[in-house]
């Protein structure tokens, strides 16, 4: 065995043994957002479907220009660009 395999093997079996005398960490707590009580919303509305393409952004106009480009034959990527998404 070489100088430089031997360094190999003793480094991976002290990365071994470091990490075996560790506790497993706790999951971190999940946070969960709170709905204001006059949401106006329905918070059980069903998904929706489309069979050719959906855009959604906060303006109408943006919302318009995504599905123009989509049905001039844009991507999906186009769309996104076209309605300043973020």
């Amino acid at each position: 065995m070489t100088t430089r395999s031997a360094f190999r093997l003793f480094v991976l079996a002290a990365a071994c043994l470091s990490a075996c005398d560790r506790a497993p960490e706790a999951a971190a707590p999940r946070t969960t957002f709170a709905v204001p009580a006059n949401w106006p919303h329905s918070l059980s509305a069903p998904d929706v479907t489309a069979t050719h393409g959906i855009v959604v952004s906060d303006a109408p106009l943006a919302s318009r220009v995504g599905v123009d480009v989509l049905r001039s034959g844009g991507s999906a990527v186009d769309a996104a660009i076209a309605t300043g998404s973020r």
